[in-house]
């Protein structure tokens, strides 16, 4: 998954509770639709965006279907909850269109597309590409998720803990 701002480079992944938590809205509220699927969800922070991405597609099939959401994000604002629901509802939006269209990507954009949700700017993306062959392809050549590009005090805490000691930094600056 590829960030939609240039500058984005260090980055920490949601909690892997949450994503688990995301997991289970997106497999009880599409159970019938996703029946024969497979359901990957990632989701990242970076300091200037946060990326969700809903991935899913057969089980044994190589493409899935990956509806990518993207929001500007400044550390300093303590609303990184507020955008991952935002992105949660947006995705979901997209794909209740999508499952009502049977299933025809044919109009939905392929490079970064802003639309507005809720009065609020975001950026939509879909791909084909399928996360889990690209992580074991990563795995074989030795390229594991911890060599890729983060900053070590990323890595070491929770992302939505960073927020909160973020937003108590600046108000005791204040």
């Amino acid at each position: 998954m590829n960030p939609r701002l240039k500058t984005s480079k260090k980055w920490t992944n949601f909690p892997k509770e949450y994503q688990t938590q995301i997991e289970s809205v997106f497999s009880d509220n599409f159970k019938s639709e996703l029946k024969n699927s497979s359901l990957t969800i990632d989701g990242r922070i970076y300091p200037n965006e946060v990326l969700l991405c809903v991935a899913f597609g057969e089980k044994k099939g190589l493409s899935r279907n990956n509806f990518i959401v993207s929001q500007n994000y400044d550390l300093k604002s303590p609303d990184v909850v507020e955008k991952i629901h935002t992105a949660i509802d947006a995705i979901a939006s997209l794909m209740t269109d999508f499952f009502s269209n049977e299933q025809d990507s044919s109009d939905l954009p392929r490079s970064w597309q802003e639309f507005d949700f809720n009065k609020k700017p975001l950026f939509f993306m879909y791909t084909t590409e399928n996360p889990d062959l690209e992580r074991e392809a990563d795995a074989l050549l030795g390229e594991s998720a911890s060599s890729l590009v983060h900053d070590e005090d990323f890595e070491e805490e929770d992302a939505l803990d960073l927020a909160d000691e973020d937003q108590n930094m600046s108000k005791t600056k204040h």
